[in-house]
């Protein structure tokens, strides 16, 4: 059709969208997946998506029923480095997002592109039942990745 030049800028304009709302999120999942598989996330999920209702959208969701334990992450593809307010936002959709009965054990994750600023950092290595826990859930750890340690992960877990 000849407009070869201006398909291609039309692709390039939309491509890092593309990556953020799409790709990343499930290269995300995948890695919680294998994660799981080589016991780096402490359960294994019976289910591995993303989880949303009326209330609140998680980008990465993990799910054992029968050891009530869950996994909620988020995912960034920003072009800077992500901060604490993230992860709180995180943690504040947890009683949005969480199943029906009984009590849980809540696991995070992050998962940012260019990686997490010092006081991100700080805070998951602080998170514990005793800090973190709503009215039937306490959170038993948090785990934060960048693209290129997901990238590194994903690779050493499909060569090994």
């Amino acid at each position: 059709m000849g407009v070869r030049d201006q398909a291609l800028a039309e692709i390039k304009k939309h491509l890092v969208d593309f990556i953020g709302t799409y790709t990343w999120e499930e290269l995300c999942r995948e890695w919680l997946l294998r994660a799981s598989g080589k016991k780096i996330i402490p359960f294994l999920p019976d289910q591995i998506g993303s989880a949303w209702n009326r209330e609140a959208q998680i980008d990465v969701a993990g799910v054992n029923f029968m050891d009530k334990t869950l996994i909620l992450g988020e995912c960034k593809w920003n072009r800077h480095r992500i901060g604490l307010d993230v992860l709180e936002t995180l943690i504040a959709k947890t009683d949005k997002i969480l199943p029906g009965e009984g009590d849980w054990k809540i696991y995070y994750l992050g998962f940012a592109r260019r990686g997490w600023k010092q006081s991100a950092l700080d805070f998951a290595q602080e998170v514990n039942p005793e800090k973190i826990y709503g009215e039937r859930w306490q959170a038993n750890g948090m785990i934060l990745k960048t693209l290129e340690e997901v990238d590194r992960d994903l690779d050493d877990w499909t060569a090994g």
